[in-house]
């Protein structure tokens, strides 16, 4: 074991200097471990002398000596600085290597392995691995524990009776130097209580942060994800927690083994009645035991409904659009006040035990001493008060011991159940799809028979084929197909080069897993670019997820080239929160003539004009501050930036306009990336025809493969018959407008002859982008067009002796060219793509179009600009919590007089626990009441002395029966506390939960673009969880001492009258010792908050983006990032409890001067002044104070720091801006509103935050009522700017928008948006049934859902789902593919039947035949509405009554689509004619072949 941690030791860690996500993947510089990292080792802390760190940024600890470690001393530097300054988390020390995340991981895992190996899956403990891990640290925190413990009891049995005796006996001799003793004692405790507490963070901060690290690279490597990230946040942010809070009080359970030298010397002092003493002490810890078992189980019920909360609250967050769109807000509403419910049920239940469990330490001592001391006089045996207080003195001694029980045993208790939930994830099903080696070495992947499937219940279920399913099982269809693709050139023999082969029928696989793709055969070469065509569900996606390895295979082979890199293209882009660059380069060398290539080749150059800092603007969180086609072409930049052999694309086409679509067609797949294998996934079939080779998936089988020629020859195929639905769509439409081809043929002539009168009168000499990647595919090399219909540059052609065009353009030129173009021309062209040019059906390069200046982009920003950043800093408070917090929170719980009555509750019945110690005082003191004794005298003569013993009182009686009861006044009114204030701080932690809620749905949607959803579940999960259950645990225990404390320094002062003045320096240094600490603890509570969002929203982004993450083999980058991040909340952490005990040791002293000077007062006290019983009880209080002082003024500093996570909340209940009023009383419109559906724009403009330009700009339309309105326009033109401003997402700047005679910024939002419906780009799917997905308010009757879900033509996935309508669905969907869950959306809104209906881009991700039948239905549907339609599909919108084409968020043009058509300078006919030729060169290219 030596030997391997040695190796770790020596191993240098990789340290990445970013803050964010995207800096995380730039190139980071190894870490290497400094001098003070390899002389850590914990024995040298025994050292009396080290040299200090020379490294400011380096964890003093690691040089700290013996004292300096014990008492926390170097830790006063910070503190002092946070006094004096205040502390930025810039202020946090450099983790030590061996405290960090990376080497602990490392340790953690291997300890892990080898408990797998010894036990099994099964058996395998978690607890056991971190005891390993920790061992050694384990072993010392027990030798310390046994110490202080030994030290608690050292005073009362050697010290205090002999000061006591004093009183008694007359005689100070030795007094003053057991006083100084006593004291010296006392400090020993501190000290070595202190050392344990430093040695027990310092190993929780070890287990934290190995266990969550292996716990990330598990969910990172895992093949099939069944978490969904609320689960993964909670797991990370409460259950890290738990096991660090397990790790450091666990092992103060061990102190109660001192109680058995407690019992010994207890028996000496009161005989065989001191056994009766500690049996019923001891009698308690079953109970403690019994009510950690009832927290632990509490716990275990109350963590799954946590986790189901805050799980929806990010589904929450992550949908906000959707919800706001429409009006869904009280239904989550709802859904969460019922899962609160539920988790404050057994959160009551909790505190409640935990406030019994928190008491007991309080009331054993007073049970113990008070059934010893009735029995002994019950049964005639006497008690003096140095008896009873020396026994009391020893029992609270011990009360730590028993005091720490509750935290300790809760603590073990829920780090069992969070190293359970640990395991769970750690032994989850981690197959690896079995990836063979390559056959052929020309092959880069191979399959042969392969089926492959998701497992049962999976979140990654990506797509769900159309095929009817038993007992969840997809049966197989068909006989299979197999294919080989070998450089797109057919073998003889072999239709389209691919080989047919015999194949065994699929016969099975694992029972728990639903087969999507069944018998697929086939093969890649190098340099191929691989079409794939299919109907929604076919398992296109699950093709691409099945080589991405992210799939299980039931049968077959798959083996994949692993020397080469594959990249992958989502069909939702996945975007990190970090700079465009960043999320370009994605981790790999910044090279500018590569990336500049790539940004061109990728149409992104005008967008970077577009944004604040260009490619340095940063991006929020799933890209929400960008458009859906500029998210896709980052994406597909990232691939191609990549630079990887393989590369899937699966529909990224679908989000981008169609002039956008072919330059990223014709310029990257089929020139930047002419030499990579291509995967590419599309519902456009226009590109089908550019492809090398055709597969046509249906029903989960590559139902036909071949060239788009030879498929096109067989007129009864699938493939032929999509393509001829795809173009019959077109001219069905176009039969009631004007001859679509004859204005395209007007068009393509016009813009020709303009070509060539700019080429006649310009030399061109500079090669393009596609010339400089040598030439395009094999159909350009055999000499055959990409397009049949011929293309012209503005260049001059120049043919090769092949006759193979080559086009080149001077940049020189650039400016004069674009100049000589007509002002029309130029202005339509520039507007419609700043990268893409449509002429003839082709692309011209972006230099055509666009000014040289504007080619430049944000090459001269400073990195340190604030331009261009979008998520600010997280605020965080300074100073002391205001007191407006604390008026909250009493607000929350009910208000002044409620909070009064339970403080009230809490004096009282501290007071009748005083109570009984102090009537045990008066009772002793009482002494026989005058009872006198006949003695006789030597001489014989009898003489009456008044007797010392209690036992002859008159009043024994009356004096047993007053300290019985009160007993029983203990117990009845502990109750009544803990009830009075578990209940009040339950309404508290519920009322700020339902009010924090409420204020977030309420927020404007620009918070949400500013803000990482990980700072927002971080109030919803650790927040809410310090609220819930941490905060009312310290807050009781805080209250309950403070009036101990009090009380008891009255009675000390009673007894004592001048302790009152000693305890004024105490009090003053008190006062000066508690603003110093306080601060630095505020401070760096605060950080420790703020340096955990960043860490949840690294893992909210990760899991996310998983499938993109694995296929760029990029986990290794990701796992270094959350090590970082962990480390630097780790430090935090640690810093923040060390300042707690930094203040503990100090107060310790100070409480010690306490007792020191009762001690004295007693020892120098004349004799007689006070009455004996009465100075044994001033003492037995100030020893008590040992402990409770320091601890109290820990609970004082704790809750405020607690208090920390109300303030967060508060701040977003105060602070966040909420939108305009639901619903306004005044102004609410007719039931029945709107009748007609009219809209009307009056000058609108809007921006979609304060500061930003308006996205748009003086917008005037008026829309007759049922009229159906087409909006096109290229990327970021503000077509869905429309839709937020329609359902106000945001206010208007200026200007107006009329529905049907109604203004709609006067009525509120929820009767706006409850009237209208939408269609999202992105299809937002719930967890929950696909009925609760349609209607979640339970408003429609199941034949109403049945048959939305039949017009959607997604009833029959439905009906072969378990369940049906109640089948479940997962996070984000999942369980559905893309297209599919666009069409359950789309019944959504078919549902509503709204008279106003926005579809933004709904049908993108359906196929052809599909979106023509989807038309269909809402052409029937919706034909008595109003209905905006976005679509880069023109054939969607051709058939609309008016289209608005937007630029630059300005009307360019807005007219009946024939009367656009009709004029050839029209954009709109410009896009048209780019669409017709690609469909006319699909039905061209299937002629040919015929």
């Amino acid at each position: 074991m030596g030997e391997e941690k040695e190796k770790m030791l020596k191993a240098k860690p990789e340290m990445v200097n970013g803050t964010r996500v995207g800096k995380m993947m730039a190139a980071g510089k190894e870490y290497e471990p400094t001098d003070e990292d390899r002389a850590y080792e914990g024995w040298k802390h025994l050292l009396p002398c080290r040299p200090s760190a020379k490294n400011p940024k380096t964890l003093p600890l690691i040089a700290a000596g013996p004292f300096n470690f014990a008492v926390a001393h170097w830790a006063t530097a910070i503190l002092y600085k946070a006094y004096k300054k205040g502390l930025k988390e810039d202020d946090l020390y450099d983790t030590p290597w061996k405290d960090s995340a990376d080497y602990n991981s490392q340790s953690f895992e291997r300890f892990w392995n080898e408990e797998l190996k010894k036990h099994g899956k099964e058996k395998a403990s978690v607890g056991r691995a971190i005891v390993r891990m920790i061992l050694t640290r384990l072993i010392v925190a027990m030798l310390l524990t046994l110490l202080f413990s030994g030290f608690a009891i050292i005073g009362p049995i050697f010290m205090v009776p002999r000061i006591l005796d004093r009183q008694t006996d007359g005689i100070i001799d030795f007094t003053i130097f057991y006083a100084c003793g006593l004291g010296l004692g006392l400090f020993c405790l501190a000290s070595s209580l202190s050392a344990t507490f430093h040695v027990n963070y310092t190993a929780a901060v070890r287990v934290r942060g190995g266990v969550l690290a292996v716990a990330f690279k598990k969910i990172l490597h895992q093949q099939i994800q069944s978490k969904s990230v609320g689960e993964l946040v909670n797991l990370c942010a409460n259950d890290g927690q738990r096991l660090f809070d397990a790790t450091m009080l666990g092992v103060f359970s061990l102190g109660a083994l001192t109680s058995i030298i407690g019992a010994a010397y207890s028996i000496y002092l009161l005989g065989a009645w001191g056994i009766l003493g500690f049996v019923t002490f001891f009698s308690f810890l079953p109970v403690q035991v019994l009510l950690s078992k009832v927290i632990f189980n509490m716990r275990r019920k109350a963590i799954p409904i946590t986790d189901k909360r805050v799980k929806l609250m990010s589904e929450i967050i992550t949908a906000i659009k959707l919800v706001k769109m429409y009006a869904w807000e009280k239904s989550f509403a709802k859904k969460i006040s019922n899962i609160r419910k539920d988790e404050r049920k057994i959160l009551a239940k909790s505190l409640m035990v935990q406030s019994l469990s928190a008491i007991l330490p309080t009331t054993v001592p007073i049970f113990s001493s008070a059934f010893t001391f009735l029995a002994m006089t019950c049964t005639g045996v006497d008690l003096t008060s140095t008896q009873a207080f020396v026994f009391i003195s020893l029992l609270n001694a011990l009360r730590f011991s028993l005091g720490v029980m509750p935290h300790s045993m809760k603590a073990l208790a829920e780090g069992r159940h969070a190293c359970q939930r640990m395991k769970d994830l750690l032994i989850a099903e981690d197959e690896k799809m079995d990836i063979g080696p390559i056959r052929d070495s020309n092959n880069l992947v191979e399959i042969s028979g392969g089926s492959f499937g998701w497992a049962a219940g999976s979140k990654t279920v990506q797509e769900n084929p159309d095929t009817p399913m038993a007992n969840g099982i997809a049966k197989p269809q068909g006989n299979g197909t197999s294919a080989a693709i070998k450089n797109g050139k057919p073998k003889n023999g072999q239709a389209g080069g691919f080989t047919v082969a015999e194949l065994e029928p699929l016969d099975g696989g694992k029972a728990d897993t639903i087969v999507t793709l069944k018998n697929i055969t086939m093969s890649l070469k190098h340099g191929n670019l691989v079409g794939i065509c299919g109907a929604v569900g076919s398992g296109k996606t699950s093709l691409i997820q099945a080589m991405l390895g992210m799939m299980r295979k039931t049968s077959g082979t798959i083996a994949i080239n692993k020397e080469k890199k594959i990249a992958y293209v989502s069909q939702q882009a996945w975007i990190m929160n970090a700079t465009v660059r960043e999320n370009i380069i994605f981790g790999n060398e910044f090279d500018e003539d590569r990336y500049n290539e790539v940004v061109e080749a990728c149409a992104l150059r005008a967008d970077f004009t577009q944004l604040a800092a260009g490619d340095k603007t940063e991006i929020g969180e799933r890209g929400i501050n960008l458009s859906g086609g500029q998210k896709q072409r980052m994406s597909i930049a990232r691939a191609v930036y990549s630079d990887s052999d393989i590369i899937l694309l699966d529909d990224p086409l679908s989000a981008v306009d169609a002039h956008v679509g072919q330059h990223i067609f014709q310029n990257c797949l089929k020139g930047f990336l002419k030499d990579k294998t291509i995967l590419f996934v599309s519902h456009q079939l226009q590109f089908m025809m550019g492809c090398d080779y055709v597969l046509v998936m249906k029903d989960g089988c590559i139902h036909q493969e071949g060239t788009h020629d030879k498929l096109m020859a067989d007129e009864n195929g699938e493939y032929s018959s999509l393509i001829k639905s795809f173009h019959d769509a077109e001219v069905k439409e176009s039969e009631q407008q004007v001859t679509t081809s004859a204005v395209v043929d007007s068009v393509l002539e016009r813009q020709l002859s303009k070509q060539r009168a700019a080429a006649a009168t310009h030399s061109i000499s500079t090669e393009n982008l596609a010339s400089k990647r040598k030439s395009t595919r094999n159909s350009e090399s055999e000499g055959k067009p990409v397009m049949s219909l011929s293309v012209r540059n503005l260049a001059e052609e120049h043919l090769d002796g092949d006759g193979m065009r080559q086009r080149t353009l001077s940049i020189a030129s650039m400016k004069s060219a674009h100049s000589v173009a007509s002002k029309n021309m130029a202005r339509s062209l520039r507007r419609l793509d700043a990268n893409a040019d449509i002429i003839s059906g082709s692309v011209v390069d972006l230099a055509s179009i666009a000014d040289p200046d504007d080619l430049e982009f944000n090459e001269n920003n400073n990195d340190d600009a604030p331009t261009g950043v979008l998520t600010k800093g997280e605020d965080m408070e300074s100073g002391q919590v205001k007191m407006s917090t604390y008026y909250n929170y009493i607000e929350a719980a009910g208000g002044i007089c409620v909070v009064g009555l339970v403080f009230f509750a809490v004096i009282f019945a501290m007071s009748v626990h005083s109570f009984t110690n102090y009537f045990l005082g008066y009772w002793l003191n009482q002494g026989s009441g005058g009872y006198m004794l006949n003695i006789t005298t030597e001489d014989g003569n009898y003489t009456q002395v008044e007797s010392d013993s209690l036992l002859y009182n008159e009043k024994l009686s009356l004096y047993q029966a007053i300290y019985g009861i009160s007993l029983i006044g203990v117990i009845i009114f502990s109750i009544i506390k803990s009830v009075v204030y578990m209940r009040t701080s339950l309404m508290a932690s519920s009322n700020l939960h339902d009010k924090v809620f409420r204020k977030l749905v309420a927020s404007p949607m620009s918070f949400f673009d500013i803000t990482p959803s990980g700072r927002i579940l971080n109030r919803f999960s650790k927040d809410m969880d310090e609220i819930d259950v941490n905060l009312p645990f310290m807050s009781e225990q805080f209250v309950t001492n403070s009036c101990v404390i009090l009380i008891t320094v009255g009675i000390i002062g009673s007894v004592f009258y001048y302790f009152l003045i000693a305890m004024v320096p105490i009090i003053i240094i008190f006062v000066l010792l508690y603003n110093v600490c306080s601060k630095g603890i505020r401070n760096l509570k605060r950080i420790e908050n703020v340096t955990r969002s960043p860490l949840f929203s690294h893992v909210a982004t990760t899991v996310q983006g998983l499938g993109t993450i694995r296929a760029y083999k990029k986990e290794e980058q990701f796992f270094r990032e959350f090590n970082r991040l962990q480390d630097r909340n780790n430090m935090a952490l640690f810093l923040f409890q060390t300042a707690m005990r930094w203040s503990a040791v100090r107060l310790d002293i100070l409480s010690l001067l306490v007792v020191l000077a009762t001690a004295l007062f007693i020892a120098f006290m004349p004799e007689g002044l006070i009455p004996a019983s009465y100075a044994a009880l001033a003492l037995s209080y100030a020893m008590n104070m040992t402990g409770l002082f320091q601890f109290t003024m820990r609970l004082c500093i704790e809750t405020e720091s607690r208090f920390t996570s109300v303030e967060r909340i508060t701040s977003y209940i105060k602070n966040l801006e909420s939108e305009s009023p639901a619903i306004v009383e005044d102004c609410r419109p007719d039931s029945s509103w709107p009748r007609e559906g009219a809209v009307k724009f009056n000058k609108v403009e809007m921006r979609y935050r304060d500061g930003l330009p308006l996205v748009l700009k003086g917008i005037s339309l008026d829309i007759a009522a049922q009229e159906k309105i087409g909006i096109v326009g290229r990327t970021g033109s503000g077509k869905s700017s429309i839709g937020m401003a329609l359902f106000r997402m945001m206010e208007l700047a200026n200007g107006s928008i009329v529905i049907d005679g109604v203004d709609i910024s006067r009525i509120g939002l929820e009767d706006l948006r409850s009237k209208l419906s939408i269609i999202p780009q992105d299809p937002v799917l719930f967890v929950g049934t696909v009925r609760y997905n349609l209607d979640p308010f339970k408003a429609y009757t199941d034949a109403e859902l049945w048959s939305a879900l039949e017009k959607c033509h997604v009833k029959n996935t439905i009906l072969s789902l378990d369940g049906q309508l109640d089948a479940n669905i997962v996070e984000n969907g999942e369980n559905f593919s893309v297209g599919e869950r666009q069409l359950l959306c789309m019944a959504r809104a078919l549902l509503r039947h709204s008279k106003i209906l926005l579809l933004d881009e709904a049908t993108a991700a359906i196929d052809t035949e599909t979106d023509a039948l989807i038309q269909e239905t809402i052409k029937e549907a919706f034909a008595d509405c109003t209905m905006f339609t976005i679509a880069h599909r023109l054939n969607t919108v051709a058939t609309s009554d008016k289209i608005l084409v937007l630029d630059d968020g300005k009307v360019m043009e807005f007219d009946a689509p024939e009367n656009l058509l009709a004029d050839p300078e029209s954009i709109f006919a410009q896009m048209m004619s780019v669409q017709e030729s690609q469909k006319q060169q699909a039905m061209d290219g299937g002629n040919k072949s015929s």
